[in-house]
C-alpha cells in the first residue's frame, strides 16, 4: 500500500481536488491518502475560521489512526504552509517545536518527506497596503505590522531550513512567480507547475505526475468531504473515516 500523508491549511485545502486525483493516478493501487488541512490550520493550536475550528495538526488524531493502522510499503509526507501561526501571535520556537513533533513522528516509519520554506520573495515584495488587505481578509484578530512579520519570518524560516537539513528532508523553495497580489496563496493557474515542483522528491528520475485543474462536481466533492472533528458553529462535529473510497483509493481527513 501507498500511504501519503499531507500537512498544510489554505494551499492544500485550495488544490486537494486535484492533489488527490493526480496521486492516485500516478501510484499504484491502493493508495491511502491521510489529509491534515483547512483555511487558518495552525500547526498546535484549534483555529477558528468563519464558525468552524479545528484542532492543531500535532493534536489531532492523525497521530492515534497513524499508530494503529498497518505498515504501509511506502509512505510520503508533505508538510507546507507553516507560518499562519505567526499571525496568531505564537513564539517562533514554539511553532517549531510544534512542525518538530509532526517531522519526528513521521521519520521514524521511514518516510519521505517534502517540507516547503515559507514563501519569502513573495513577502519581500509585499507593499504595507497589500499585506493589510490580506492580514484583514485572512488574520482579521492580528495586529502585527508588515516588519513584525517580515522579522518572525525570517526567524521561522531559519528554523525550517535547520529541521529539515537536520532531519535529511527535501526543502523546497516557493517561486516568486507563484504569487500575485495574494502573498500567500499559489495562483491557479501556477497550481499545477507548483504542486509538481514540492512533490518532485518523492519520485525519482523519470515521469512525474501532473495536477491540472479537476472538473467542478470532483472540486465540490473533495470541498464537501469533512474531518474526523471539528467545531461547527459552537457544537462538536465527528465524521468516521475515511471519507472516500474508490477503485483502490481512500480518503481520510483529520
Amino acid at each position: 500500500m501507498n500511504r501519503i500523508v499531507l500537512l498544510g491549511a489554505s494551499n492544500l485545502t485550495l488544490s486537494f481536488g486535484r492533489l488527490v486525483n493526480g496521486l492516485r493516478q500516478s501510484l499504484p493501487s491502493p493508495v491511502e491518502i491521510r489529509a491534515v488541512h483547512g483555511h487558518g490550520r495552525s500547526y498546535g493550536d484549534w483555529s477558528c475560521v468563519l464558525g468552524r475550528a479545528l484542532p492543531g495538526i500535532a493534536a489531532c488524531g492523525l497521530w492515534e489512526d497513524l499508530d494503529k493502522a498497518p505498515v504501509a510499503d511506502s509512505l510520503r509526507v508533505l508538510m507546507t504552509d507553516i507560518g499562519n501561526d505567526i499571525l496568531y501571535g505564537a513564539d517562533v520556537e514554539q511553532v517549531l517545536d510544534w512542525v518538530r513533533v509532526c517531522l519526528d513522528r513521521l521519520q521514524v516509519q521511514g518516510a519521505r518527506t517534502v517540507m516547503t520554506r515559507l514563501p519569502m520573495a513573495s513577502l519581500s515584495r509585499l507593499s504595507r497596503l497589500r499585506f493589510l488587505c490580506a492580514r484583514s481578509c485572512f488574520f482579521p484578530q492580528s495586529r502585527l505590522t508588515l516588519l513584525d512579520v517580515r522579522r518572525l519570518a525570517e526567524k521561522l524560516e531559519a528554523g525550517i531550513i535547520s529541521l529539515g537539513e537536520q532531519a535529511g528532508v527535501t526543502l523546497v523553495e516557493p517561486e516568486s512567480d507563484w504569487y500575485g497580489l495574494d502573498p500567500i496563496h499559489i495562483r491557479t493557474n501556477f497550481k499545477n507547475l507548483a504542486w509538481q515542483t514540492i512533490l518532485a522528491g518523492w519520485w525519482n528520475e523519470g515521469t512525474k505526475p501532473v495536477f491540472p485543474r479537476v472538473r467542478m462536481h470532483r472540486a465540490v466533492e473533495a470541498w464537501r468531504w469533512r474531518p474526523a472533528e471539528r467545531v461547527w458553529r459552537g457544537r462538536l462535529e465527528q465524521v468516521s473515516q475515511p471519507v472516500y473510497r474508490d477503485n483502490g483509493t481512500t480518503v481520510w481527513l483529520y
